[in-house]
């Protein structure tokens, strides 16, 4: 009997319990709340800012749009003005002194947007900003566009209503008189990068390096996690670490610095990749460009394909489809940075992709030392302008006799990249002099430059001779994954 009751009683506490929950979830459902928010977003911004870098004779074309937290239970209609107060609020943010993009410089395809009940996503803006001549070199401008709303129960917070749209004109620092780029591949195991600053040309005052590769960080794939991801040794760790200090004077001077990417004896190269493969690193390098500060990415495929891995993220044979599927997926992420390309082994050619050819998505190609084929066959919709010619091993002084005849052809003809490897004014053989045009003898790699300038630029050498030595070539240690902690 007494079983009986508390069998009963038991009933009767869950019956109870239930009519509370019930009451509870109905209620709910009719709980009011509050005003729904939204914010300004572009794909493309990292902590509310886009960088941008404008160019003489080009334009820029953005995206962005408006979202809510949570679906629109009527339409919503918010408008985009140009809001100059909105500089102060800015500058005072980030403890900086941007100044206002001019407002000619710029067109809106619409100043309104919409977002229908059941959505949190407006139509997109887009955004075209140009070139124009009374822009100040080396200088950050912001383009001030606040969000407000025109129609719906919604509510922007301050600090949501804009985004940073940051656009500066490159020091043009580096442009020379045939504007052909020469990039400065740099082994930074044991090479300071600062040493690209070194090298300037006596009538136009520019720096002959536009670029600095620093090669390189690693790739490799981890068999627990099935992961392909970055890793750095002691040695390179140090010198991103303290991008600051050897990174960002570089890019203060008006050159472009990217990464390299170098495959470290797994079972991944950069031409076996799944298309899932492809898009996780890509996310990867984005975050690593981001982290850093970096102008983009240097494709080396070396070293690689020791092993298997699993089939969804690795293929068993390197295939130009792969390759060229990762450059289109980093230029994807990453449209306003640098993917170039060292033309070897299974990056020697791309293909299309989703109806993107390699020019439309590779920047710069670079060959191997001693090739003088046309590489922009190799890559369609490539042009010369992007295509390198004649690169050159700084290590092997014997080597670089063979290239030399050829860079006025490479000017001749189109072309408008070099590529110069293990540049080391800490060499002896740096600043011996032969003054015979190497007749018989090796030139030193001064010597080399100065016959690079003289060719490609019509102009002069002149060397700094403060010499940066490296801080952190006595660090030892095998690579670790990068984290970006």
């Amino acid at each position: 009997m007494k079983k009986t009751n508390y069998i009963l009683s038991l009933k009767s506490l869950l019956m109870s319990a239930l009519v509370i929950l019930c009451v509870t979830s109905c209620e709910d459902d009719k709980v009011d709340l509050g005003e729904n928010y939204g914010f300004a977003y572009s794909q493309e911004a990292i902590a509310q800012k886009i960088n941008m870098e404008l160019e003489e004779e080009k334009t820029i074309d953005k995206s962005f749009n408006f979202v809510l937290r949570r679906e629109a239970v009527e339409e919503v209609q918010v408008s985009y003005k140009y809001d100059e107060t909105l500089i102060d609020v800015i500058n005072k943010k980030a403890n900086k002194n941007y100044k206002v993009f001019p407002k000619e410089l710029y067109t809106l395809s619409k100043e309104e947007v919409s977002i229908l009940p059941g959505k949190t996503l407006s139509d997109s803006v887009e955004l075209n900003i140009k070139y124009g001549k009374g822009l100040e070199e080396n200088v950050e401008y912001i383009i001030p566009l606040k969000a407000t709303v025109l129609k719906g129960n919604i509510s922007i917070p301050e600090k949501d209503s804009y985004l940073a749209f940051i656009v500066k004109v490159p020091l043009n620092s580096t442009k020379k008189s045939t504007d052909i780029k020469i990039f400065n591949c740099v082994e930074i195991n044991r090479i300071n990068p600062l040493n690209s600053l070194n090298f300037k040309l006596k009538n136009s005052d520019k720096y002959l390096f536009d670029a600095v590769i620093l090669f390189s960080a690693n790739m490799q794939y981890n068999d627990k996690t099935k992961k392909l991801h970055l890793s750095l040794n002691p040695k390179n760790k140090y010198l991103f670490d303290n991008a600051d200090k050897y990174i960002k004077p570089l890019q203060d001077a008006g050159m472009k610095v990217v990464f390299g990417i170098l495959p470290h004896h797994t079972a991944a190269g950069l031409a076996n990749m799944t298309d899932a493969g492809c898009k996780q690193f890509a996310q990867e390098i984005k975050k690593f460009n981001d982290t850093y500060g970096l102008d983009g990415v240097f494709l080396d495929d070396e070293y690689g394909y020791k092993g298997t891995g699993d089939p969804s993220v690795l293929l068993p044979m390197a295939d130009n489809k792969a390759s060229s599927r990762l450059a289109y997926e980093i230029d994807k992420i990453m449209p306003d940075k640098w993917v170039t390309v060292y033309a070897y082994r299974d990056l020697i050619d791309m293909v299309a992709v989703e109806g993107k050819y390699p020019g439309e998505f590779v920047d710069y190609i670079l060959p191997d030392y001693g090739i003088t084929g046309d590489f922009s066959q190799n890559y369609y919709k490539l042009p010369k302008s992007r295509t390198g010619q004649f690169s050159m091993n700084f290590s092997n002084l014997a080597s670089l006799k063979l290239p030399l005849p050829y860079l006025k052809e490479l000017r001749d003809n189109g072309y408008g990249a070099n590529m110069t490897y293990d540049v080391d004014p800490t060499e002896v053989s740096f600043k011996e002099r032969t003054n015979s045009r190497w007749f018989g003898e090796l030139p030193s790699q001064l010597e080399v430059l100065e016959f690079l300038t003289e060719s490609l630029f019509d102009d002069e050498l002149i060397f700094n001779e403060t010499v940066y030595k490296s801080e952190w070539s006595h660090l030892e240690g095998d690579p670790e994954e990068w984290t970006g902690e």
